[in-house]
């Protein structure tokens, strides 16, 4: 009997991870996109051992920008491992006033320069019907890669971003491509 509970205890921590696509259509905020989350199953099924809360609530956090102060509210999920990565979406509101610019174009180029002091490297303009906005990519000297991209509507920045230590990792691709802003 105690081997049997033993082995009963001990199943959550053979438990497998697995990966899933979890879709967030957030109208709130003005975004939807398919992010990959680890799950764990119990060894050889697919029953998950805690489901995965249906409504993923974002978190808040506040940040100093050429902007002023901008509250984001972000969702990430990440991986550890051989294969590390990670993949995040913040909305931020512009604050009132007119610091960083009076105009969209004045805002992007802001955006744009504000975003390429923390991640130097090739920028990339949005057609118009994904943008306005940009996306860029930069390669860290250890060789991580952080790609993202950023689009300014109706006073909010979305800003996509992904990260990873190998950069062909196909879920990077996969998530920007989700990555929508509505209109």
């Amino acid at each position: 009997m105690k081997r049997f509970v033993c082995f009963l205890l001990l199943i959550p921590f053979m438990a497998c991870g697995v990966v899933k696509q979890q879709l967030v259509n957030d109208r709130q905020l003005g975004y939807s996109a398919v992010f990959p989350v680890e799950v764990y199953v119990y060894p050889g099924t697919s029953k998950e051992i805690q489901k995965r809360p249906a409504e993923w609530r974002p978190a808040r956090t506040t940040e100093s920008t050429p902007f002023g102060q901008v509250e984001w509210f972000n969702r990430m999920s990440s991986f550890t491992g051989k294969r590390s990565a990670y993949f995040t979406v913040e909305v931020g509101t512009l604050p009132p006033g007119n610091q960083g610019g009076r105009n969209i174009e004045e805002i992007v180029a802001t955006l744009r320069q504000w975003n390429s002091a923390r991640f130097p490297g090739p920028i990339v303009e949005l057609d118009g019907t994904k943008g306005p906005g940009f996306e860029y990519f930069h390669k860290k000297s250890g060789g991580d890669v952080v790609h993202g991209v950023i689009v300014f509507r109706r006073g909010r920045i979305h800003h996509a971003r992904v990260g990873s230590t190998d950069p062909k990792d196909p879920r990077l691709n996969s998530f920007l491509k989700s990555f929508a802003v509505d209109p």
